[in-house]
């Protein structure tokens, strides 16, 4: 049986004592000398004044209730963010989160610069490719022209693998959206969630209007400039000549919807399919710049909420 020594017990019975001794000193110099009228109460500011310089607390507030907090709205200054990969320059805008710009780095134009497919010298009301819409005219005419925040990480330029956030919100709505482009390809993918009341709302994305540059050379890279739908295992195409009088329709269970042209393409697919949609003509004739682009269309296609779908540029 091992016995202790009597020296060793009696220093650790001194170590508790003094242990106990310096949190009752503690304890009791708190107590006895605390200065009267220290202690912030909500709502109050404190001023201390030491060696003539004057340093304010910060102001102590009581906390809100959480079932009464709104998340404020968004306030951000228009942007242009470049997204780059082996194949693609794309160019977004943070107004109506919409694609201004897709040049084609394979793809070299008369000028010898990378061809691009989008139409350009359009308005801003105008250019309104891969926006979004919820059927209601008075909100549609405000996401039309909202201006998203950029989340995540700053910088104008972005080089692939590479990923866009944006989001707006207001008293009425909030979307987010996401744009993953790959290291290499002709195909990206998004996500667009539209929230109203705090419920995932369904909502629509445009595909347009029109494809290549203006005025179309009938013979060139983008010549017989098309909408296109793919549906039921057949490819269905629609000429402007044919959405004057009215826009034209399609059922549920569309797997890709089109801008095409002789060469090139672009559009939105989704494997599981879509809703409903329309192909109609991409502007006011009244108000086109030029008369080459009263004859641009534009297609919507019905999307689920909290969508995920691809993009198809090429």
């Amino acid at each position: 049986m091992a016995i202790r020594d009597p020296n060793e017990m009696n220093m650790e019975r001194r170590l508790l004592l003094a242990m106990v001794l310096s949190m009752a000193v503690l304890f009791l110099a708190s107590y006895f000398f605390q200065p009267a009228g220290t202690g912030i109460q909500p709502g109050q500011t404190t001023v201390i004044e030491a060696e003539g310089v004057t340093q304010r607390e910060a102001e102590v507030v009581p906390l809100p209730d959480p079932e009464g907090t709104e998340t404020p709205s968004t306030s951000a200054a228009q942007r242009i963010i470049e997204m780059e990969n082996d194949q693609l320059v794309l160019r977004w805008s943070s107004a109506g989160g919409v694609l201004v710009s897709a040049q084609l780095k394979e793809y070299i134009s008369e000028e010898g610069t990378p061809l691009e497919i989008l139409p350009q010298g359009l308005t801003e009301a105008q250019s309104q490719t891969f926006g979004v819409r919820v059927g209601d005219p008075e909100l549609d005419s405000k996401l039309a022209v909202a201006v998203y925040e950029v989340e995540g990480r700053a910088g104008a330029r972005r080089l692939a693998p590479a990923e866009l956030n944006l989001v707006y919100r207001d008293d009425e709505l909030e979307v987010r959206r996401s744009v993953r482009l790959p290291e290499t390809g002709y195909l990206l993918e998004m996500t667009t969630e539209v929230r109203s009341r705090n419920r995932s709302i369904p909502f629509s994305v445009l595909v347009g209007p029109g494809i290549g540059q203006l005025p179309t050379d009938p013979q060139g890279d983008f010549g017989a400039p098309s909408a296109a739908y793919y549906l039921d295992g057949s490819v269905e195409r629609v000429d402007a000549d044919d959405v004057v009088d009215s826009p034209i329709g399609f059922a549920p269970g569309a797997r890709w919807v089109a801008m095409d042209s002789k060469y090139f393409a672009f559009g939105v697919l989704n494997a599981r399919g879509m809703g409903s949609g329309r192909i109609a003509p991409g502007m006011d004739p009244a108000a086109v710049p030029t008369e080459e682009a009263a004859s641009l269309m534009m297609a919507e296609a019905n999307l689920e909420q909290g969508t995920e779908y691809s993009i198809f540029i090429g």
